[in-house]
């Protein structure tokens, strides 16, 4: 699936605008404008495409449930989810 496919599938989704915003810090206006228009690519910013592909990946993607499986990249997989909730953690989005 390629970004734009991503951004598509968490802005169709029935995820809440409220709930993207706190974690992906995306202004609840810009994510209903978004799902308003289809998703024309133009009327999103790099960046917030950026944040939407993260949570289609911690949220859509399986990787979540990957943590607990048997997984030869699972190593990988514990690196790369740990930075993208560490960076949400740093912007104030994610509270624990």
């Amino acid at each position: 699936m390629n970004t734009k496919d991503k951004v598509k599938y968490v802005l169709a989704s029935d995820l809440d605008s409220t709930f993207i915003n706190e974690v992906t810090g995306i202004p609840i206006s810009n994510i209903n404008n978004a799902r308003a228009e289809g998703f024309d690519p133009g009327t999103i910013s790099l960046n917030d495409a950026t944040e939407l592909v993260n949570l289609y990946n911690v949220k859509f993607s399986g990787l979540a449930q990957a943590f607990y499986g048997e997984n030869k990249d699972l190593s990988k997989f514990r690196h790369r989810l740990t930075n993208i909730l560490q960076r949400l953690y740093v912007k104030g989005s994610l509270k624990m």
